[in-house]
């Protein structure tokens, strides 16, 4: 499967739905046969995140980083569009002075 982290999503719902959508447009993604549909699975809780995971099924062998940028590309861009956050890992740095 796929994963993506999202900023705490209150309507995972929705969130499920927009990346559903979008699976459903990759070319060679099969998304009109009963139980083979793109589905979504909300599979753990992160640090900063609710990671969910894509899972599809494919019309024909393609290339798996093709595949993968296709699909990461079109889901960051209707995420964004409809204005569900991804959460992107920062570091805080905390300068001390030492007394002499």
């Amino acid at each position: 499967g796929f994963q993506w982290g999202l900023l705490m999503e209150p309507d995972l719902d929705h969130a499920r739905e927009v990346i559903k959508a979008v699976a459903a447009e990759v070319p060679g993604v099969i998304h009109d046969e009963p139980g083979r549909n793109p589905c979504v699975h909300f599979v753990e809780f992160g640090g900063s995140s609710l990671n969910l995971e894509l899972h599809i099924w494919l019309s024909s062998p393609v290339s798996r980083p093709h595949l993968v940028d296709q699909l990461n590309t079109a889901i960051y861009v209707a995420l964004s569009q409809a204005e569900i956050e991804i959460p992107f890992e920062t570091h805080s740095v905390y300068v001390r002075e030492e007394k002499a």
